[in-house]
């Protein structure tokens, strides 16, 4: 049986935050664990913005008595009236004796003076539990919070050279089923899935019960598994009219002169490098402040190999996970880097590197500039 240390009660409210990941923004995620004499009585995690946050669904479970209690919480209790009262005053009303955190608000309006509200009423506050892992559960609130765009992480399945598939325009499955879980993982860790068009022609999948987001021109055909599978389906494009279905929101922006939605002509390097143009000119930026603003808060870009490369060489992300497949393909092959286009890149960390499978999971962070 497990210790019931601070540690394993944080982890029970991160896990309780984590079930609404999807539905928070532009709130963060949060949970909250109560204990009294050792024991959970109550948990509760913010369900959606502008509804009661983490410690006040916990609360309500006994009746707001939390005399003696202890309360685990992910982030640090907000200490103003919002869409809701300030957390911290229900708090010392419960009678609660002491409150440990994973994390300080990173939002200005809290950032400290939520524990200073708590102690002022004699609370004890214990900081900094699993940090780390509070850390990642509120990393893309953070970003979102100081840069107004979503957090952008890049997803990519590549051989030990590099490349996407064994023959361009056809999906090759190239990692293991360990590493497929993995992905699902990290979808449901992200708000959106996005996509370029040609993901959806080409391989026509489902991405069941995933907020898509679709970058491209053309006309997604009807009968497409996404608009039966997907929870939502939103397309990017310069074009109107392309309405397909209720759950398809198209939204169309103008061109502009930065062009970093389509590749420009004339860039074929050999005769296995085939480029699709895209009769668009969206710059990117201007495409995640349209995310941001519809209160997308993180965004998991899956390619395909010219989105990907669109994303790299423009700078406009915040995370690298690659699955390293123990495969080498040659010939008529794609990668998403050795296009002939992409810059240096040196502001690159590794994060962390695990097995999955037959595979290896590279995690690097990007330190971007907005």
């Amino acid at each position: 049986m497990l210790e019931k240390t601070s540690e394993y009660f944080m982890r029970i409210a991160i896990e309780n935050a984590y079930k609404a990941y999807h539905n928070t923004t532009p709130n963060p995620a949060v949970g909250c664990v109560i204990v009294k004499k050792g024991e959970i009585i109550s948990e509760g995690y913010h369900h959606k913005a502008g509804m009661p946050h983490a410690e006040i669904e916990a609360l309500k479970k006994i009746d707001f008595n939390a005399e003696n209690c202890d309360l685990y919480v992910t982030l640090e209790p907000c200490n103003h009236y919002g869409k809701t009262p300030p957390c911290t005053e229900a708090i010392i009303k419960s009678g609660a004796k002491r409150v440990f955190i994973s994390i300080t608000d990173p939002n200005p309006i809290v950032n400290g003076s939520g524990i200073k509200r708590l102690q002022e009423a004699g609370i004890e506050v214990i900081k900094d539990i699993l940090l780390d892992e509070g850390e990642r559960l509120l990393s893309h609130f953070k970003h979102h919070i100081q840069h107004k765009t979503p957090f952008v992480t890049l997803k990519a399945a590549i051989t030990l050279n590099g490349v996407i598939n064994e023959k361009t325009g056809e999906r090759s499955i190239i990692t293991s089923k360990e590493t497929s879980l993995y992905t699902k993982k990290l979808r449901e860790e992200h708000h959106s899935t996005l996509v370029g068009i040609n993901t959806i022609l080409v391989d026509n999948p489902s991405f069941e019960g995933i907020n898509l987001i679709v970058i491209g021109n053309r006309i997604i055909p009807a009968d497409s598994k996404i608009f039966q599978k997907a929870l939502s389906v939103t397309q990017i494009s310069t074009q109107k009219n392309m309405k397909q279905s209720d759950n398809h929101n198209v939204i169309t922006l103008e061109d502009t002169k930065n062009n970093n939605l389509s590749l420009e002509k004339n860039m074929k390097q050999s005769d296995n490098h085939n480029v699709i143009i895209e009769n668009s000119r969206i710059d990117l930026k201007l495409i995640l402040k349209t995310l941001f603003e519809m209160k997308i808060g993180s965004i998991l870009v899956e390619g395909g190999n010219t989105i990907f490369n669109q994303f790299i060489e423009t700078g406009n992300y915040n995370k690298l996970c690659l699955f390293l497949a123990p495969k080498l393909f040659g010939g008529n092959s794609t990668t998403p880097f050795y296009n002939g286009f992409v810059s240096d890149i040196k502001n690159l960390k590794f994060s962390s590197i695990k097995n999955s499978g037959e595979d290896i999971i590279l995690e690097l962070e990007h330190n971007i500039e907005l």
